[in-house]
């Protein structure tokens, strides 16, 4: 739960939760009273928040020092066991060897008695000696061994370090790279001061996502859009950075209906993007001007509800950025009180799970929010949230799953 809040940037609310899982699992349960305060270390960092930050920091590494020695003295019992079985194994062999070396010599010298002392210590002396020349011929080969061993551990050793600083450097630059992108998205303060009454339900499928939203306001003109760029992770990101761009240049050049915008964001990314380029994005643009919203989309539909009665207005069928041209279309709804809103991306019908493994299907989503329509905003995000995680159950995540619900 901690982990959720974090995602949604509900800090408060998150160190509630990781404090708590901290007192339950505190003198009980090592790794996880040290993920806790590692979560709680990250949030107050995150807050800027240094001094009590710093003060978890050192919770966190008195309790995974602790975790290691716990688990290098069970490692190390182990070994001690492992050494001494085979120590006792090699005494019982040997024990074993000797009482039948002993009786062997005893027949042995009862024979070279009953012939001649010569021959006696001839055997002695031959015997010895094959003695001497099998261990030390059993001493080369255990050394030998012992040295492959040695050196074959070693190696994996190297190679496992090498792959490890591998995938953390590329995992740190894929998290600073969600930086860059989270700084790009609109805050959730400007969105809340622009639509007060709103949700936005975002989950990635990667680290860094396909989809982005926006939101803009020019003069008594308000605008939010949802948008889903071709691929996801790291292609996907940079066409979000790219697009977002292009959207606030338009805005700041007093481009401000929904068409023109659309028009223009088309035209500029061809200009941006190779003629043989296969990206672009699909997109939902929504202006709200007093008691009238303005809608203009590709792909991406607009629902709204109204007495229990949900309409749709689909998104024309062309991508944005592709070597096409079209003619732009946009839909005007005088709005009433208590009419809400919503845009979403395919990756939350496109999703398989369920017992059969099949896709989510829009009907189904339309039956969903429809259901929903009378709840709270956030009360509506959190339920699509659940709906989705226990629909995808162990299944992959397909996509970037993005939806907005807003009332005017």
């Amino acid at each position: 739960m901690a982990t959720v809040l974090v995602n949604q940037n509900k800090d408060k609310a998150a160190i509630k939760y990781y404090l708590k899982a901290y007192s339950i699992s505190e003198g009980k349960n090592i790794a996880i009273s040290k993920n806790s305060a590692e979560g709680i270390y990250e949030v107050y960092k995150n807050s800027k928040d240094f001094k009590n930050a710093l003060i978890w920091h050192e919770t966190f590494l008195v309790l995974k020092d602790s975790l290691n020695n716990k688990n290098n003295q069970k490692e190390i019992g182990k070994r001690q066991a492992e050494l001494t079985f085979i120590k006792t194994l090699e005494i019982e062999d040997l024990k074993h060897k000797t009482e039948i070396e002993q009786l062997n010599f005893k027949n042995e010298k009862k024979q070279i008695i009953a012939n001649n002392e010569q021959r006696k210590q001839l055997y002695i002396i031959w015997t010895i000696a094959t003695g001497l020349v099998l261990i030390s011929l059993f001493l080369v080969i255990m050394i030998r061994r012992w040295k492959i061993t040695s050196a074959q551990k070693e190696t994996i050793h190297l190679q496992k370090e090498v792959i490890e600083k591998e995938m953390h450097s590329k995992e740190d630059s894929i998290n600073y790279a969600k930086k860059i992108q989270k700084v790009a998205f609109p805050s959730l303060i400007f969105i809340n001061q622009l639509i007060p009454k709103n949700f936005i339900l975002f989950k990635p499928k990667d680290i860094v996502s396909g989809d982005f939203y926006w939101a803009s306001q020019v003069e008594n003109k308000k605008f939010i859009a949802l948008a889903d760029c071709t691929g996801h992770g790291v292609p996907g990101a940079f066409m979000t950075l790219i697009s977002l761009n292009i959207l606030n240049q338009i805005i700041a050049d007093k481009i401000s209906t929904p068409k023109d915008i659309m028009e223009q964001l088309h035209l500029r990314l061809q200009k941006r993007l190779s003629k043989t380029s296969k990206h672009g994005l699909d997109i939902a643009i929504c202006m709200i001007e007093a008691n009238k919203l303005t809608f203009s989309g590709t792909h991406i539909p607009l629902y709204y509800l109204r007495s229990g009665r949900l309409i749709e207005f689909k998104g024309q069928r062309f991508q944005l950025g592709s070597s096409d041209s079209i003619l732009f279309q946009q839909h005007e709804i005088l709005t009433q009180e208590n009419d809400t809103f919503y845009i979403s991306t395919d990756g939350f019908p496109d999703q398989k799970g369920g017992q059969k493994g099949k896709k989510y299907f829009y009907p189904v989503l339309r039956e969903k929010l429809t259901s929903i329509v009378n709840l709270e905003l956030d009360e509506q995000r959190i339920n699509l949230t659940k709906e989705f995680m226990e629909w995808k159950g162990s299944q992959e995540q397909l996509d970037d799953v993005s939806i907005i619900g807003f009332k005017i």
